[in-house]
């Protein structure tokens, strides 16, 4: 049950935690995207850090007494989860790095030793995991409010020991496996993982920078980047502490939209909350029957400032986080409309 611990602890090269930028640097890599990354310090417990995609120079901002399994932002909340069982879902602080206990996460097949990653989708508020047992590799859906994970299809031998996923801006699932050292794109509705190619050795994690849509990749403790996961250039390498698992902040306009698993009997806008904000808020809306839906912020005069949603929802309870860190503070609007029902609601943004 343990394979998996023994993979990471053969990745420790010291327990120095310092970095230094390659000479390899090259300017595709956005120096001006924060990433946060966790470094594993022992079998049990690791350091959350923050750093900026040019550069592998890092900055400590606190320790955590557990195995992070994979770690992504659901809007502008970040998330983490401990690869070994009890299987936690947690939020992180990113400016203190204090995590906090959302649940316990249940329903994970029991042939799986460990959760080993996460991707949010933010056009539809699924956060997505995979769980491993080295022979066969699974993903599923996590219930962001009850930590209940729903499998889907069945374990995929194809891909034996999935140890990161990431969802690219156009929505496909990718998966790093360490077992073949093989990329591979996961079906979100069958599970059924299809070989992309040759994925390179010891990858801890992959992601995607929404802001330029370029795929990140840690392996052998470097950072890369390309137009695609598995490989690229070098952008610099970290030092010391192997890094597990990292997560890059997505810009303001890419929020997205966060379901709460509650079917109202009726059509409801709530108001923003908090309100006055600085800089984010959310608004949460319910559906009692599937609708497109469009939530569109305006400014004072009546000028669209920026479409939060357009698309199809199921029927369900929803929560959309708002960034105003763009914008001047001032009075905002915000209407919402899905089917034959339409609300428009005041909220002040004040820095």
């Amino acid at each position: 049950m343990k394979i998996f611990i023994f993979f990471f602890l053969n990745l420790l090269i010291s327990l120095n935690t310092f970095a230094q930028d390659s000479p390899n640097f090259i300017s595709d890599a956005n120096p001006n995207s924060r990433s946060f990354i966790w470094h594993l310090t022992s079998a049990s417990s690791s350091e959350f850090r923050k750093h900026f995609l040019g550069s592998c120079s890092t900055t400590p901002i606190s320790q955590a007494a557990f195995f992070p399994g994979g770690s992504v932002f659901a809007g502008a909340t970040l998330y983490s989860v401990n690869l070994v069982s009890p299987y936690q879902l947690f939020t992180v602080d990113t400016a203190s790095g204090v995590h906090t206990l959302v649940a316990n996460v249940t329903n994970v097949p029991p042939s799986m030793f460990n959760i080993t990653g996460l991707a949010w989708d933010y056009t539809t508020g699924i956060m997505y995991a995979s769980f491993t047992n080295l022979a066969a590799s699974q993903i599923g859906r996590i219930n962001l409010t009850t930590g209940v994970m729903t499998p889907i299809g069945s374990p995929q031998a194809t891909a034996a020991g999935v140890v990161a996923i990431a969802l690219s801006p156009d929505g496909t699932l990718f998966a790093a496996d360490v077992v073949a050292d093989n990329l591979y794109k996961f079906n979100k509705t069958t599970g059924v993982a299809t070989l992309v190619g040759p994925m390179g050795s010891n990858v801890t994690d992959i992601q995607f920078d929404f802001s330029d849509s370029l795929a990140y990749t840690i392996t052998n403790n470097q950072l890369l980047v390309s137009t695609a996961p598995g490989g690229g250039t070098v952008v610099c390498t970290f030092i010391g502490n192997t890094p597990v698992a990292f997560a890059i902040k997505p810009p303001s306009n890419i929020i997205g939209i966060i379901p709460q698993e509650i079917i109202p009997a009726e059509f409801f806008v709530e108001q923003n909350y908090p309100n006055p904000f600085n800089p984010i808020t959310k608004i949460k809306f319910g559906l009692p029957k599937a609708s497109n839906v469009k939530l569109i912020i305006y400014d004072v005069i009546g000028r669209e400032i920026l479409e939060l949603v357009n698309e199809f929802k199921q029927e369900n309870t929803y929560e959309v986080e708002f960034d105003g860190t763009n914008l001047p503070s001032g009075v905002y609007f915000y209407r919402l409309s899905a089917g034959e029902n339409a609300v428009e609601k005041k909220m002040v943004l004040i820095k």
